[in-house]
C-alpha cells in the first residue's frame, strides 16, 4: 500500500534522508542529491525506483520547510508538509 499524498512528519523526513535534527540546508541538499542518484528511475533498475524517488523528494521538501521555520522549534515541533 502506498503512502503517496500522506503528510510526512519532520522526524520521518530526516530518517528518509539519513539526516540529524541539527542539519543545515547544504547538508540536506547534498544528501538528497546523493540519494536521488541512487533511486531515480532513469538511473536505477529497481522496480520501486519511482516510489522511492517520490518519498525522497517529499522528505526533502519537509526538511527544507522545517529549516525555513524562523522559530527555531525543536524536531518534534517541526511542520508536517504534504508532498
Amino acid at each position: 500500500m502506498s503512502d503517496r499524498g500522506a503528510p510526512m512528519a519532520w522526524a520521518d523526513a530526516l530518517a528518509e534522508l539519513g539526516l540529524s535534527p541539527g542539519c543545515d540546508e547544504a547538508a540536506a541538499r547534498s544528501e538528497y542529491r546523493r540519494r536521488l542518484r541512487l533511486t531515480h528511475p532513469d538511473l536505477s533498475d529497481a522496480g520501486d525506483a519511482t516510489e522511492r524517488t517520490v518519498r525522497l523528494t517529499a522528505a526533502y521538501r519537509v526538511v527544507l520547510a522545517g529549516l525555513a521555520e524562523p522559530t527555531g522549534a525543536g524536531a518534534d515541533e517541526q511542520p508536517v508538509v504534504a508532498p
